[in-house]
Parts: C-alpha cells; sequence; structure tokens
C-alpha cells in the first residue's frame, strides 16, 4: 500500500485553501497534510497570492470576486475551467479532490481528462438557493419565488435556475462523495439518492490557557443566517452576563452590539485560544441549516459546554454533551436553558462530557475510508 501511495500524485482544489477562510479550507488542508504523511505526492490549487509552505501549491489568481454562492460560480466557472486544464497538463495528478465552488467545474474538467474526482461536500447550498434556510432539509422543487428557504439568498435565483440542473448532474458524476456528517449522509441519500462516506472534519483544540478568566457567553459569526437576531436578543434580556460576539457583521449588526454594555465586540482573529479561553458558554442558534458545526468541537476541545439550535448536524455534533433548544426562534427558551448553567453541578457534568465529546470524535475520524476510496480509483486506473 504504501509503494502505491509513494507513487501516486494528488491535487486538491479548493477556492481559499491558502490561507485557509472558513472552517470547510481548513478541513481539507487538514486532509491534504495527512495524506503527505502517508506518502502521497499532494499539490493543491486554490485561489490567491500565497503560497501555502506546506504543500506544492499553485495560487490562481482571484481576480473579482462576487459576492453570493451562485453569482461567484458563475464568475469563477469558465476562469477556474481554463487554469485548471493548463493545470492538469502540468501536475498530471492520479486523482484530484475538490470542494467548495470550484468543485464543478473542476468535475467538469476531470471528466474530460478522464482522471477519478472525489468530491467533499461540507454543505447543503449546492442542493437549495437559500441552503435550506428554515434549518431542515427537504426535497426540493426548485420553486424558489415564494419558498422560505430560499431566504435572504432569494435575490441570487436568476443565477441559481442557470446553473442547479448542471451541478447535480456534475455531482452525481463523481466519482466519490465524502459527507463531513452523518446528517449530511442520510441527506444525500434519503432525498438526493447520492451515496457517501462520512469522514469528520480534524478539528484542533485551540491552546488552553488557564490562567484567563472564564466569564463569557460566546457566539461566532454575528450574521442572519447564524441567528444574530437570537442572540442579540438573548444578550438584551441578560443584561448580568457578559457576551463575547466574534466576527464581522453588518453595520446595523455592529450598532446593536454597540448599544448593549454587556457585549464585547471583535472581528475575526487567528487567536482562537483567547476568544474560546475566556468563554464559558457557547451558543449556536443558527437557524439554517447546519452541516457540522466546527465551532462546538473546539469549544468542546477545551470543556466549554455548547448551547445550540436543532438546525442540521448540531444536534449530532454536540451529543449528550450540551443542550439542544427545540425552539429555537424564542429567545426565552434559550435564556432558560443557558441559566441551567448557573447550577455549578450542571456545568461540571456538562464540561466533563464536552472533553469526552470531542476526544470520543477524534478517535472515530473515519479518514480510513478516504485512503481505501483512493485506493480503490486507483487500482481501478491501473
Amino acid at each position: 500500500m504504501m509503494s502505491s501511495q509513494t507513487r501516486s500524485r494528488i491535487l486538491v482544489c479548493s477556492d481559499f485553501l491558502y490561507p485557509p477562510k472558513g472552517g470547510g479550507n481548513l478541513s481539507i488542508r487538514s486532509v491534504s497534510l495527512e495524506l503527505k504523511k502517508r506518502g502521497f505526492e499532494v499539490h493543491s490549487a486554490y485561489f490567491g497570492d500565497q503560497s501555502d509552505p506546506d504543500l506544492i501549491a499553485h495560487p490562481q489568481p482571484q481576480g473579482v470576486l462576487l459576492r453570493g454562492l451562485w453569482p461567484r460560480l458563475w464568475n469563477s466557472d469558465s476562469i477556474w475551467r481554463t487554469r485548471l486544464r493548463s493545470l492538469l497538463n502540468e501536475v498530471k495528478p492520479d486523482i484530484v479532490i475538490a470542494q467548495q465552488t470550484v468543485s464543478i467545474p473542476t468535475i467538469s474538467v476531470c471528466k474530460e481528462f478522464g482522471i477519478p474526482v472525489i468530491l467533499f461536500i461540507r454543505n447543503l447550498d449546492d442542493f437549495c438557493l437559500g441552503g435550506f434556510w428554515t434549518g431542515q432539509a427537504k426535497k426540493c422543487d426548485y420553486r424558489c419565488i415564494g419558498c422560505k428557504d430560499a431566504g435572504p439568498r432569494i435575490w441570487q435565483f436568476p443565477f441559481f435556475i442557470m446553473y442547479h440542473s448542471r451541478v447535480l448532474r456534475l455531482i452525481r458524476s463523481a466519482d466519490a462523495i465524502i459527507a463531513n456528517s452523518q446528517n449530511v449522509q442520510r441527506i444525500l441519500r434519503d432525498l438526493l439518492g447520492m451515496e457517501s462516506l462520512v469522514i469528520l472534519p480534524q478539528v484542533e483544540a485551540p491552546c488552553k490557557d488557564a490562567t484567563e478568566m472564564r466569564d463569557k457567553i460566546l457566539f461566532i459569526s454575528p450574521v442572519q443566517h447564524k441567528g444574530s437576531e437570537i442572540a442579540l436578543k438573548i444578550a438584551e434580556h441578560m443584561p448580568n452576563e457578559s457576551f463575547l460576539f466574534v466576527g464581522d457583521a453588518k453595520q446595523s449588526t455592529i450598532e446593536r452590539m454597540q448599544r448593549l454594555a454587556n457585549v464585547q465586540h471583535i472581528h475575526w482573529t487567528r487567536d482562537v485560544g483567547s476568544i474560546y479561553n475566556s468563554s464559558r458558554l457557547l451558543i449556536v442558534p443558527s437557524i439554517s441549516s447546519e452541516s457540522f458545526g466546527r465551532v462546538c468541537l473546539e469549544a468542546m476541545s477545551l470543556g466549554i459546554p455548547c448551547i445550540v439550535s436543532r438546525s442540521g448536524s448540531l444536534p449530532e455534533t454536540v451529543g449528550a454533551s450540551g443542550d439542544v433548544v427545540m425552539d429555537s426562534l424564542n429567545h426565552e427558551s434559550w435564556i432558560a436553558t443557558i441559566q441551567r448553567y448557573s447550577d455549578g453541578v450542571y456545568y461540571e457534568t456538562k464540561s466533563n462530557l464536552s472533553l469526552s465529546r470531542y476526544q470520543e470524535y477524534m478517535e472515530n475520524l473515519g479518514i480510513d475510508n478516504l485512503l481505501l476510496t483512493i485506493e480503490r480509483l486507483l487500482a481501478n486506473r491501473r
């Protein structure tokens, strides 16, 4: 097995792999480094101008970055296909791994070259204009006008209707599909008839600092689909609790945060350790369908309990280590759940369960599923 790995060349294509932007790119970079460690020659292609020092990197000029998933797909599709054709002739990979907004043009070009493609699916955006905005995936007839699941992305409908049939066709033509959670695997199978394997994202634990005072309730990414409105209402009705909101936000949201004396807002930072080390609870009131919940694992690795909505994979991610708010749009239900953690015994129990849950998770990532898939595809090419 090692000899075939040593001879094998893999090209990993993602949109913003280095420096990694978002949980999906962090995860695929971790996978790439693991494959390198296993003896594969790993190349990476992505939009950007910085070269990844740990991989054989092929950064591509980004050009104009349009707002919105479907406008970005429309804008980058032909550009990426042209560049990828040139790159495939240069690198001559045995297998290509693709994800994010470049996955569709990547599959298209690899089919031209007869190169097997492994597709990582890390969200449900490709299957619904709004990514199932209301939080629960269901069969879609693509009549987006008037559909609540379209959410605020309804303005992208012209781009969506142009491309979604092509997107579904190319996804189905991938040689293997990897889901990032059992929930996504179930959705792909039950709603779309697509079989997939599960590889859980590798989530590194932030450095723990026992000297910091853990007194804040943490909310990450104060944007609408992550539940910013609910989080703000919680903070407004709990003036005696300290909240830390992290991430970029609309100006109107920033102004509301500034009016609350108990809310501290900071923009994105690479020093995630300082964020978690100052927090005692994490709230994740997402309203759209979450395919995983990376921030929950980061928090649990430090024994920080998580309170989550019932959206998508969040209940699966936290398990019994946290609490799920079933009435997720009701801020009073969130407040009642948060108040349980004022009981020291309850908090300690959930904190210990969080640590155990993280350890259990890290022991069952499923990377062997990917290695077996690669070996199968390589054998088919010989």
